[in-house]
Parts: structure tokens; C-alpha cells; sequence
């Protein structure tokens, strides 16, 4: 898989999303709505774009949660739609005395981006990637010993299969004892009852604190063992960015794209559009 860099969107969005719905494109993602003390707290925004990805309305904000407190950021990790409206997958992130974060996971169903209805909160205090078919992909945020007061820790993969924990094995790349960090983006359903994922993992850099990521896709039938493991090579000529951050795979018309951040993980620098080659 490759993506190949189109251009720079006029957006700062962090963990930025696309999706479609009733005949018009949004892009979705989080954007700072309250600083203090070189504390920022981030909350979803939206936005309506035309056939060329440009803007045309104003910013919205969720206001599904109430977000008073500063120590509060919402994140949305997953989109799914049907014939009833849109589903949301929310986490609730608490920055706990920047020493860690209490995650709060949340369903939240609308059919108009007005009203909406909170369906469930999940049990689990961990990154939720994807809730699909009984499944779901998650990591596990642990302490860091090699790095112990990294307030960030570790996050791993550890997915539920039909309520069973599950600790899935890769061919290749995946390492669990020197991976810092696992985020799943994307599943593909192909044919033949065969997925693709695509994740990311966060690599450390000169054996410091600092760290980028790396995108990869591995193919499965079951979630469990993962086969074809490979790196997704991104070729970029419309700017300097070392790195890429947070994609999120979108089908427009034939053609399949992905919007990503960029090394500044979405903070500072615009949200780039790809395009994705199989």
C-alpha cells in the first residue's frame, strides 16, 4: 500500500476522519477550544467540505459532553454508518495531575449532527480503536519501565474476540517488547472473508523519550494471527514533513484516499489528503 501526498488542507484537525452523509462530506477531528497554563484541552469539530476537499462552513463543535473542565479532552476514534444515521465512538480522555490519563469510552448514535443519543459506555479504561462484528480492537495503556516517568507510557495491542482477551501475533514488524505503541486506523473488508488493517506503531528515536510512527498494514481472517505484514510507504513532494501521523481510509467515488496528520501530530501543521494505491 502506498499513499502518495495530493496537498496541505487549508484544516488543523488532530486524528482527523471523513465521512459522508446525507449527500454532503465532512471532515471531523479534534481542535484546541480552551488553553490555561500550556494546558490545552481538545474537543471534536467539524466541518462541511466540497468535491475538492475545500471548506465551505463554518466550524461546528459537539456539544455532547460537557467539557467545563479543562482537564477534559474528547476524542473520536471510529465512525460507522448505516441506514439509521451515524455512530460514534467517543473517548473521554482525563489528564490526571500530568501524570496520567483516564479514558472513558462512549457509543453515541445521530441522524441529523444535531440531537444526540448516547447508546452505551464501554467497561474497558483503555484505547478503543473499533467496535465491528464482536470484535473489539483495542490497546492496553501500561507503565513504561524502560521509560517509567513518561506519563504515556506504553499501549499495546489487546483485542476481545467474542469476550475473549486476545493478544494477536503478526508474521513480522510487530514486537511487543520494543513497541512503545500500537494505534489500529483502518479495517478493509476484502474478499474471501479477508481483512486489512491498517495501524500504526510508535517507534522510539536514538533510544529516547522521542518518538515518531510508522504506518503499517497486515491482512487477517480472524483478528487473531496476522499475515503479510508490511510498511506503507508514503510519498510526499508537496512539503518537508519528516513523518505522518493518525490516517483515516476514505472511499470517494472509485477512488480510495486518507487523511493524515502530519510530525507535529496535528497540533500546528494543516491535515494533508492522499491518495491510497493499493
Amino acid at each position: 500500500m502506498k499513499f502518495k501526498v495530493l496537498k496541505e488542507l487549508e484544516i488543523i484537525l488532530r486524528y482527523p476522519k471523513v465521512f459522508f452523509f446525507k449527500n454532503n462530506t465532512y471532515i471531523i477531528g479534534s481542535d484546541v477550544v480552551n488553553s490555561k497554563n500550556n494546558q490545552k484541552q481538545y474537543w471534536p469539530c467539524f466541518y462541511k467540505l466540497d468535491d475538492e476537499f475545500n471548506i465551505i462552513s463554518e466550524k461546528k463543535i459537539f456539544e455532547t459532553f460537557d467539557r467545563s473542565d479543562i482537564n477534559i479532552s474528547l476524542w473520536i476514534r471510529d465512525i460507522n454508518i448505516n441506514e439509521e444515521g451515524i455512530f460514534f465512538n467517543f473517548e473521554l480522555k482525563e489528564n490526571i495531575n500530568n501524570e496520567s490519563y483516564k479514558h472513558n469510552n462512549y457509543l453515541v448514535f445521530t441522524n441529523d449532527l444535531e440531537k444526540f443519543e448516547f447508546v452505551k459506555k464501554y467497561d474497558y479504561n483503555i484505547f478503543i480503536f473499533k467496535d465491528f462484528e464482536n470484535r473489539l480492537l483495542m490497546s492496553n495503556l501500561t507503565k513504561d519501565e524502560e521509560f517509567p516517568d513518561f506519563f504515556w507510557g506504553k499501549y499495546l495491542f489487546e483485542f476481545i474476540i467474542n469476550g475473549e482477551k486476545i493478544i494477536p501475533t503478526f508474521d513480522n514488524i510487530v514486537d511487543y517488547k520494543k513497541d512503545k505503541g500500537h494505534l489500529v486506523h483502518d479495517v478493509l473488508k476484502k474478499n474471501g472473508g479477508v481483512y486489512d488493517m491498517l495501524f500504526s506503531i510508535r517507534h522510539l528515536i536514538n533510544n529516547t523519550p522521542d518518538f515518531i510512527y510508522k504506518f503499517y498494514t497486515s491482512k487477517t481472517t480472524d483478528f487473531i494471527n496476522f499475515y503479510d505484514t508490511k510498511e506503507i510507504i508514503i510519498e510526499n513532494n508537496i512539503n518537508d514533513t519528516k513523518w505522518c501521523s493518525y490516517p483515516n481510509i476514505f472511499k470517494k467515488n472509485t477512488n480510495l484516499y486518507s487523511v493524515t496528520n502530519q510530525d507535529d501530530f496535528g497540533k500546528n501543521k494543516n491535515v494533508l489528503l492522499c491518495k491510497v494505491e493499493l
